[in-house]
């Protein structure tokens, strides 16, 4: 592959965008239409275009991490962790990335997630006696409108001074305080579903707004399986 030039790479990912998405068209029974493919190829000639040198200069993979013997903090109950993570390995040095659809702005808005998320996956690495860098990050698969923007109109030069601006990755800050707190979070949420306590949050939580001026209730409880029925979701919502 780090033989090939820009042109021939670009003819490889569209052959592996081709074969997922052919992939996904049969086990999800979904399509889209050829403008849709067309703009889906594009984001990831760009990505491609931005994360070159991360792709070509280390080892990009996934691995599923586990962490036993866990206790909560509370009430000393027993868990265990599992999960997968996307990992960048260079000179022996793990660094592990979460990516998400979510802009940057959101990500950064949402940050306490993130850092608890790819905390937890820290811990769980260093359990598992991996090499880790110590370095975490979360990666926006959006593109900001001034590429979209640029891309639309044509406009070549603003495209490649938006490109110039794009960093869609977010550093996380990984430390044994953070993944300490983490733990008990997690373990918390484990004592109360251990209790059978699955109280909705109050309606002051869902009117509580974010800095991209959305609520709780946009960014959590309309992706929520279970909304329609909670209490709490049906009096704000007026449904």
């Amino acid at each position: 592959m780090n033989k090939m030039n820009d042109a021939e790479f670009e003819n490889k990912l569209r052959e592996f965008f081709e074969a997922n998405y052919e992939y996904l068209k049969e086990t999800s029974g979904h399509s889209i239409n050829q403008a849709m493919k067309e703009q889906a190829l594009e984001q990831v000639f760009l990505y491609w275009k931005k994360h070159k040198d991360m792709i070509l200069g280390g080892e990009i993979s996934s691995v599923k991490l586990s962490a036993g013997n866990l206790r909560t903090p509370n009430q000393n109950i027993p868990f265990a962790l599992e999960g997968e993570i996307n990992t960048s390995e260079k000179d022996g040095q793990i660094t592990l990335f979460d990516i998400t659809t979510k802009s940057r702005e959101q990500i950064e808005n949402d940050i306490d997630f993130y850092q608890d998320e790819l905390n937890l996956f820290a811990y769980e690495a260093e359990k598992m006696s991996l090499e880790t860098s110590g370095k975490a990050f979360a990666l926006s698969t959006s593109i900001p409108k001034d590429i979209r923007y640029a891309i639309k109109t044509g406009d070549t030069e603003s495209l490649q001074e938006a490109l110039q601006n794009w960093n869609p990755l977010v550093p996380i800050e990984c430390s044994k305080d953070a993944q300490e707190a983490a733990l008990s979070k997690i373990g918390e949420v484990v004592e109360k579903i251990h209790n059978c306590e699955f109280d909705p949050p109050p309606i002051s939580e869902l009117k509580k707004k974010y800095k991209d001026g959305k609520s709780f209730c946009s960014h959590v409880c309309e992706n929520c399986d279970i909304r329609k029925s909670c209490e709490s979701y049906i009096t704000y919502s007026g449904k």
